[in-house]
């Protein structure tokens, strides 16, 4: 079922109970014309698992050290080893790869985040 179409008459918050109610899973791309911008949701068996906005005021890493959840160093580290060493991997999964961070405390910052962007 694809959906698409301008949300004047469907508010985003209607769409997402349509999807929260029909278990759907996939992605989600909405964009303002107004505020020219972008973002994605996925979703997974109705559940928001994943948002990003192309210009996303909250990134994890500075929402992390803002918090006091992790070091300057600790973010230096993290991103040497995504941008240098090619490290595939989500900045949270590799903060706590180095045990600058739990997977319980990375789960409530990228919830809170995924909030603030949806």
């Amino acid at each position: 079922m694809a959906i698409e179409g301008p949300l004047r008459e469907l508010g985003i918050h209607d769409v997402f109970q349509l999807l929260d109610l029909s278990r759907k899973t996939g992605v989600l791309r909405v964009t303002s014309e107004l505020r020219h911008n972008a973002g994605t949701i996925s979703f997974e068996g109705g559940a928001i698992i994943f948002a990003e906005i192309r210009s996303n005021p909250h990134p994890l890493g500075a929402l992390l050290l803002r918090t006091g959840k992790i070091s300057e160093a600790d973010l230096e580290r993290a991103r040497d080893m995504q941008e240098r060493q090619g490290d595939r991997r989500r900045l949270g999964e590799i903060l706590v790869a180095l045990g600058a961070l739990t997977p319980r405390e990375l789960e409530r910052q990228v919830r809170f985040q995924i909030e603030e962007v949806v």
